[in-house]
């Protein structure tokens, strides 16, 4: 069986992917609207990459019995200043949700708890 430990880190994982989701649409609803769509369609598909992600935490935990708590998710911002602060948002977007995935490598919990 998944360690509670685990099981917590993934949830809470899944809704870091489902967040970086909503701010990547966030940017591509601000793009679009600011009149630059092909930025906007980029943005689109980081959504749904991220979108993906979380799926492949969910369908693990789900693959072995363990149990998903969908958590809730802030509201991403709303606008930027131009489409370069936009993307200097992702890029420290970006930074933040690798140093989240290199915490889990520091951590090394183990991933299974002993049923005795």
């Amino acid at each position: 069986m998944m360690s509670q430990t685990v099981q917590d880190a993934i949830n809470d994982q899944i809704r870091k992917e489902f967040a970086s989701a909503y701010v990547y649409l966030a940017m591509c609803a601000y793009l679009e609207r600011e009149g630059f769509p092909g930025f906007a369609q980029w943005m689109r598909m980081q959504a749904k990459e991220e979108e993906a992600h979380a799926m492949r935490l969910f369908d693990h935990m789900h693959d072995r019995g363990a149990k998903v708590v969908l958590q809730t998710i802030d509201q991403p911002p709303l606008d930027w200043d131009s489409p370069l602060d936009v993307f200097e948002s992702a890029l420290e977007h970006e930074r933040k949700v690798t140093a989240s995935i290199n915490e889990w490598k520091r951590r090394r919990v183990p991933a299974t708890s002993s049923t005795s």
